[in-house]
């Protein structure tokens, strides 16, 4: 008794002394692409204009840390892509099966890669930055068979028109570790009063 009495005293020191930290970091903002480069030929077919210059999304994203930190593990992501003006006002989706989010002296970086349904058997590759004031974006789509052909569009992002907000984890856990600690106390006690009635 006296073992998980220790034992439910370390979890609620850690519990209580761990700092807080996000479970998922969600992003939602305007993307206008600036430039559209295409490399190798044919070009690269995707649901996107001949020249997407000019053209905006409005992109949502969500980043989920690995939070065990195993490299077979890693982070992921995904986003959704609306183009305004679409009249079929179709969401495209770009699933990151490998994510990363770091935090910079003047911001932070932001990847993810992953499938994506902007073109057929294709991969994207969605980056999106904070350096100070500025922040910056590109999206990089390839074909799943390897042939030497991409497109990439670079975008301008306004800091008026971005959204980002970590996801809290539930800020019960030093509340259940404390009930924890509080029930198998009283247990102890209760237990002791039991042994000693018996003992006289």
């Amino acid at each position: 008794m006296r073992k998980f009495i220790w034992l439910l005293t370390v979890c609620s020191w850690i519990a209580f002394t761990s700092p807080a930290h996000a479970a998922s970091i969600f992003a939602e903002y305007y993307a206008h692409v600036i430039s559209d480069v295409s490399y190798g030929s044919p070009p690269f077919s995707t649901v996107l204009p001949q020249n997407a210059v000019g053209t905006t999304f409005l992109i949502s994203e969500i980043f989920v840390p690995n939070p065990i930190h195993r490299a077979d593990a890693p982070s992921s992501g995904e986003a959704d892509f609306l183009i305004l003006g679409d009249p079929t006002h179709t969401t495209y989706t770009a699933t990151g099966a490998d994510a990363n989010f770091y935090i910079t002296p003047t911001g932070f970086s932001w990847t993810q890669i992953g499938g994506t349904t902007l073109a057929n058997s294709a991969a994207a590759e969605l980056s999106f930055s904070q350096d100070g004031s500025n922040y910056t974006g590109s999206l990089l789509l390839f074909p799943l068979d390897e042939a030497p052909i991409s497109r990439t569009l670079t975008f301008s992002i306004a800091q008026s028109d971005i959204v980002v907000s970590p996801i809290p984890l539930p800020p019960a856990l030093p509340l259940f570790a404390a009930a924890l600690l509080a029930l198998g106390i009283f247990g102890y006690v209760r237990r002791a009063k039991d042994v000693t009635a018996v003992q006289t």
